[in-house]
This record gives C-alpha cells, sequence and structure tokens, in this order.
C-alpha cells in the first residue's frame, strides 16, 4: 500500500480561473461543495472546454496573458500499484550489452574475493562490549546457533534513543579507501529496527563509511552489505545500536572482511532474466548502470504519458510528471512543461515499524532558528531557468511546537523567489473524516489553526502579490 497523492485542485486550478481584484494575478478559488460529499470525485463542474487555459510565459504561468499563481493543499487518498522492475531491468541490460558475457565484463572489472575475517566471533571476544547510557540497561547472553557463537540482547530499561544501547567491537584498524564487507544473521522477538554501523571509536565518533538500518523479525535473517572505509582509523569499531525499542535481538556470525565487491553475482543469469535490481556489495559499475536504468525507465514513462496527453488525447493542458528530487530527478522531469518538488520540515520518524501511529518521534525545532538546514535551499536548487516551478507538497508536521511558521514562511520565500505553485500536504487523509472538526494526522491542515488560518495571509504574501520578488 502506497499514498497516491493526486493533486486534484492542481487538475481543477489549471482548468479554469476567474478575474479577482488584483492587478497582477488572477484566481480561483474551488466551493467546499465540490468536496463536501464525494472527496473523491473530480470537481468536474466547473472545468469546461472552452474555459481559459493556463499556459507558460516568460518562465511562468499566464492565464489570458496575465501572471498566475497557484496556492492551495492536496487531496489524499491510497492507493496500489505493482511494479515488474526486475524483469525490466534485465531487458534494459540487454539492449545494452551485446551477450553475459559483455555484462560480467563490465560490471566485474572490480570483482574482489572477501578476506579473513577481521573480528572476533560475537560474545567470544573480550572487544565486544555493551554500552548503557543515560539509564538504559540491556541482559547479554551467549548463545550458539549452526555451531557459531552468538548473542541475546534483552533491553531492560530503555530510553527510546537508539545509541544508548550499544553493542560493539573495538579497536579495529581500517585503511582509507578499502572496500569492507559486513555481514551478520540476525533476528528478534518482534519485528524491529536496529542500526549497524562502523564509525570512529573516539571523537567525534563520525561514521567511516557505513551506517545502516537493519529490518528484524521473528525469523532468522542474513544481511550483507559494503562500503569503503572514509578515512584511516586505528581505532574503529563495528557497532549495532537498539535502545529505541524493548524487543530483544539475536546475533550470529557478524563479520567484518576486506573486499566483497560482486559485479553478477552467483545463481544471476542474463539469459535467463535474473539480474537483482538491487545486488549486495555491488561493484560501482552495477550500481551505476542502476542508476542509468532508474533515470532511463522513469523518463520514458513520463515522456510517453506526456506524449499519450498530448498526441492521443489531443490535450493542451500543461503537463507535470512527479517530483524532480535531486540530479537524476530532474533529468526524468526535463520533458515536463514546469518543474516540481517536495519537502518537509521536521518529518516524522518511526523507529521500529514504518507510519506506527503509536510509535514516532517529531523533532521540536524552529526552522528560522536552523537556516542552514532549511528546506527552501534545496527547493530553490532545483528551479530550472525558463520553466515554471512549484511545491506541490509542503509541511512542517505536527506537533512540532514550531509548526505555525509553515505557512507564512514558505508564502514569504515562494514570492520572494518568484516560484508559481504552492500545494501544502495535506488537507485531510481520512476521506470519512472531511466534516469532522479533528486533526486527524500529522499532516492535516483543515483542523489544525496553526496552518489553515495562515492560509488566507499567504494567498495574499504569495499568490495576491503581497511579497514583490527579489
Amino acid at each position: 500500500m502506497v499514498m497516491a497523492r493526486l493533486l486534484l485542485l492542481l487538475v481543477a486550478l489549471f482548468g479554469i480561473a476567474a478575474p479577482a481584484g488584483a492587478d497582477s494575478f488572477v484566481e480561483w478559488n474551488p466551493s467546499l461543495d465540490v468536496v463536501a460529499d464525494a472527496p473523491w470525485r473530480l470537481p468536474v463542474e466547473p472545468v469546461v472546454l472552452d474555459a481559459p487555459r493556463v499556459v507558460v510565459k516568460d518562465g511562468h504561468f499566464s492565464l489570458g496573458g496575465r501572471r498566475y499563481r497557484a496556492w492551495g493543499v492536496n487531496l489524499s487518498f491510497g492507493a496500489k500499484y505493482s511494479a515488474m522492475l526486475e524483469e525490466q531491468f534485465a531487458g534494459w541490460l540487454r539492449r545494452r550489452y551485446d551477450d553475459e558475457a559483455g555484462l560480467r565484463r563490465a560490471w566485474n572489472v572490480r570483482n574482489e574475493p572477501l578476506g579473513d575475517d577481521l573480528l572476533a566471533p560475537v560474545a567470544a571476544d573480550n572487544r565486544w562490549m555493551v554500552e548503557q547510557h543515560q539509564g538504559a540497561r540491556v541482559k547479554r547472553t551467549e548463545i550458539k546457533r549452526d555451531g557459531g557463537a552468538g548473542v541475546r540482547l534483552e533491553p531492560e530499561r530503555i530510553t527510546g534513543t537508539g545509541w544508548h544501547l550499544q553493542y560493539n567491537l573495538r579497536p579495529l584498524a581500517l585503511e582509507q579507501g578499502r572496500y569492507y564487507t559486513l555481514s551478520c544473521k540476525a533476528r528478534a522477538d518482534r519485528p524491529r529496527t536496529i542500526q549497524a554501523a562502523v564509525t570512529m571509536a573516539h571523537e567525534p565518533w563520525e561514521s567511516l563509511g557505513l551506517s545502516l538500518p537493519l529490518k528484524l523479525g521473528a525469523e532468522w535473517s542474513t544481511h550483507r552489505v559494503g562500503f569503503v572505509a572514509r578515512n584511516k582509523d586505528d581505532n574503529a569499531r563495528v557497532t549495532f545500536s537498539f535502545g529505541g525499542g524493548p524487543e530483544p535481538i539475536e546475533l550470529v556470525g557478524v563479520r567484518l572482511q576486506r573486499g566483497g565487491m560482486i559485479g553478477l553475482g552467483k545463481g544471476e543469469s542474463l539469459a535467463e532474466g535474473r539480474v537483482a535490481l538491487w545486488g549486495a556489495s555491488e561493484t560501482p559499475e552495477r550500481s551505476n548502470d542502476r542508476v542509468r536504468f532508474l533515470v532511463d525507465t522513469e523518463k520514458r514513462f513520463f515522456d510517453g504519458a506526456r506524449d499519450f496527453i498530448r498526441r492521443e488525447m489531443g490535450c493542451n493542458a500543461l503537463v507535470v510528471g512527479t517530483q524532480g528530487y535531486g540530479p537524476t530527478g530532474l533529468s526524468a522531469q526535463e520533458g515536463m512543461d514546469f518543474i516540481d518538488t517536495h519537502a518537509y520540515w521536521q518529518h516524522p520518524h518511526f523507529p521500529r515499524r514504518a507510519w506506527d501511529p503509536g510509535d514516532w518521534t517529531i523533532g521540536r525545532k524552529a526552522m528560522v532558528e536552523e537556516p542552514d538546514h532549511a528546506t527552501f535551499l534545496n527547493l530553490a536548487a532545483h528551479r530550472v531557468p525558463g520553466r515554471p516551478f512549484t511545491v506541490s507538497e509542503y509541511n512542517h508536521p505536527a506537533p512540532n511546537d514550531f509548526q505555525v511558521e509553515c505557512v507564512p514562511m514558505i508564502a514569504a520565500v515562494a514570492a520572494l523567489e518568484d516560484w508559481d505553485g504552492v500545494w501544502f500536504y495535506t488537507f485531510e487523509h481520512n476521506n470519512d473524516r472531511w466534516s469532522e472538526g479533528l486533526m486527524g494526522s500529522f499532516f492535516d491542515f483543515r483542523a489544525n489553526p496553526a496552518k489553515w488560518a495562515f492560509m488566507p495571509a499567504g494567498a495574499a504574501l504569495f499568490r495576491d502579490g503581497g511579497i514583490g520578488p527579489v
């Protein structure tokens, strides 16, 4: 289940607009009656074929010869999608390489077999140690599995912060630029996520190239990941952080080995279409091909959808794909009529299970006090000269104590930067609660006075030109 974010207001706004009192901009406000009883329906009544149409003029939206800016919130509901990317990946590779021999030559150029284990068996060496911080406590018990030494770690008191309980081995000597592979078998009494990392065992405790979450379930699972050491360090450590939850975990067969880069893996066959999209400890050549494939696939889809809308449907409305996130995302969206992107300040974090409504954290931070990390820096970097620019998802999620800055700040910045549209995510997540006076999620605007009350002011600042561009 994934969240399909259909911008119904976007469709409506680009369909028709009526002149307002402002001299420089025009506006159209959809009636709430359109969505009151049937929120899943498009507001088809106001959208007529002979209505004025939004076009691009001088790098901005224009309607009836006048500048046009969009200001609103998303309407959201759920949908299911399926993909056959691995099958498509194999087809893409067949077109790129003459045969499997050619693929192996390209991917295996830096194949490096695994070297000796740099670690002693888990729980069988005094270099393996438990760290307990801020009152957190854990019980450690040695276990055996498949003839190998392991450990069971049972949190007895947690703070909710992952690094307050750690299990690590030190010291290790790492060589800068050397490729290493970390592997282990692990499980938890109940599903949860822990963090595996290779870091400095001294101040400033920085990562040396590996930090990733491991999702554990009741059954044993094998984990393997490669990384390149960022620095030479004779006092490094392998560490597992698990203080975020009370569920006991078990670790067996933890190994850190030099080498392990894999091009085309054992059991993979291009001729038979068995090539995993994501491989363990990939060579850079394999990783680069995956990125090329994903960018090509995304661009081919959006360009094809644009051509279908224009040529087959005969529709001359502006067409946009999805957010252009980063250089690869922008590349896939370069054929669209305008560029769009998303941003959130202090998005909810779910330490154990994705989107668990009873287990989450949100940073209590004001963006105005952290200008170097402000969302606007990344947003502005996605603007493309000569193209209208919109932000179709934006929010400072509740219950951040400083969420009140959300609407006025982006309205002011969007006006100063002369952007062309802003939509907040979202009006209301639950289709059955549209008429209730309550706020049901981190993102809902409808019943949130810290945001909804500022929408008219934001419209005056941005849509109506209350603040001029720099």
